[in-house]
């Protein structure tokens, strides 16, 4: 069969497809998140061939098929511009229901993107990033306000990049592709609060580029020196106060990360990484973390997950007034199944009328989380998460969800006196622009 890029695009969900529509830099021909997919239908004429289904529509592309940007999402992604400027981003407002608390409504993200093509092998990309309302009254609020990611692309080969700035660490799938408007739950895995703790941002530099050993396979890299973890690591809270300044560090050292991503036919991608760093002021105390990550998609169904494993010196933190030590290692995984539909019957309905592609997606996900394996307490956590969203368009999703929130010293034990009930209903709704 005569091989077609646009056609491999097309039927993609993978990380590596998450690009700009330019023509600069060769394009991912794996799996991409269900919104670019959809997105693509409404832009591409390039193709003679039926369709993909409602579910697996895929970015457009330039006349050359080549894209920039590599895995990060940029304000290109969603309108589907070359050259020039670009301003987008997107924004969610959720409603929290807690088990035993008031509920709350929560402006969590507005985030403004800024994308530019200075030339055909130069683009510039930044993040800004307003949480929780951002910043009121000098910071006495508890939002945030900062960049969270800004950076040069400089291309030297058609499988080599330069990269230099604000870098989001590039393990696993969801740190980069973390979007509200682009993921199917409102609330992130458990693994990935903790110990791959999105978002996770460094400054640095390196390279990233795509290989195509043939017309199925394609191998995407990326390499970076960044500022590295601090030893700030808790018992329950991981390597999520480990995460460094973007303007000093603590030590000499600078850390190294690395992932090689894999995608051997349309529907299935799977990616390696490491991290490595010195964290204390001396730089004699050491973190290493590993995180393998995972893409399936067959028809509607799709499955995603990531598995980490933090391997890191004998260290100590302040509780209140204890002095507390932490040993290690910590690991955690998450596993997401979701299924993709619109039934028949509802297209002549409020969900279907003017609308060319609706989607409803079915979700459940299990994630569970050891900050210190050397003993089994209530930080040992295991979270279920069931839920259902409703796009009425690409860039627009309507989410619900019930998550369980299990202490592990109750689950594996079966004294379920020591269970903390904090599970919770959640709501929201999520627009990319």
């Amino acid at each position: 069969m005569k091989f077609n890029p646009l056609q491999k695009l097309l039927g993609s969900l993978s990380l590596t497809s998450i690009v700009l529509a330019s023509p600069v830099l060769a394009n991912p021909a794996s799996e991409a998140p269900l919104v670019i997919q959809m997105a693509a239908e409404t832009v591409s004429d390039e193709s003679d061939e039926e369709p993909s289904p409602p579910s697996s529509p895929a970015p457009s592309t330039s006349a050359n098929k080549r894209a920039i940007g590599g895995r990060n999402i940029s304000a290109f992604t969603r309108k589907n511009l070359y050259g020039g400027s670009s301003i987008g981003g997107y924004f969610d407002t959720e409603y929290i229901f807690p088990a035993n608390q008031p509920a709350y409504f929560d402006n969590h993200h507005l985030i403004l993107q800024v994308s530019s093509m200075l030339h055909e092998r130069i683009f510039f990309n930044t993040e800004i990033e307003f949480e929780h309302g951002g910043i009121i009254g000098g910071g006495s609020n508890d939002g945030e306000l900062r960049i969270e990611q800004g950076f040069l692309d400089f291309k030297l080969d058609d499988w080599m990049v330069f990269r230099g700035g604000v870098i989001l660490v590039p393990l696993g799938r969801l740190n980069l592709l973390h979007d509200s408007d682009f993921r199917d739950t409102t609330t992130r895995p458990l693994f990935t609060n903790v110990i791959m703790p999105t978002t996770w941002m460094e400054p640095g530099a390196g390279f990233y580029g795509t290989l195509y050993p043939d017309e199925n396979w394609e191998i995407f890299y990326e390499a970076y020196v960044l500022q590295g973890l601090t030893d700030n690591l808790q018992d329950g809270k991981g390597l999520r106060g480990a995460r460094p300044s973007l303007s000093k560090d603590n030590n000499n050292s600078k850390a190294f990360t690395t992932r090689m991503g894999f995608s051997p036919f349309i529907g299935l991608d799977f990616g390696l990484g490491a991290y490595y760093s010195s964290i204390d002021a001396q730089s004699q105390k050491h973190l290493g973390l590993f995180v393998a990550d995972l893409n399936w998609r067959n028809g509607p169904f799709e499955l995603l997950g990531e598995a980490g494993l933090a391997v890191h010196s004998p260290t100590s933190y302040t509780s209140g007034e204890q002095t507390i030590a932490l040993n290690g290692p910590m690991w955690g995984y998450y596993l997401e199944g979701h299924y993709h539909l619109f039934p028949e019957f509802l297209k002549g309905s409020l969900f279907g009328i003017d609308l060319s592609n609706p989607v409803f997606t079915l979700v459940g996900r299990i994630s569970q989380v050891d900050t210190d394996a050397s003993q089994l307490n209530a930080n040992d956590r295991t979270e279920l998460v069931l839920g259902v969203n409703y796009r009425p368009i690409a860039n627009t999703v309507f989410k619900l969800e019930y998550q369980w929130n299990l202490e592990n010293q109750a689950f594996l034990t079966g004294d379920f006196s020591k269970e903390i009930n904090n599970n919770q209903l959640i709501a929201s709704v999520a627009v990319g622009f």
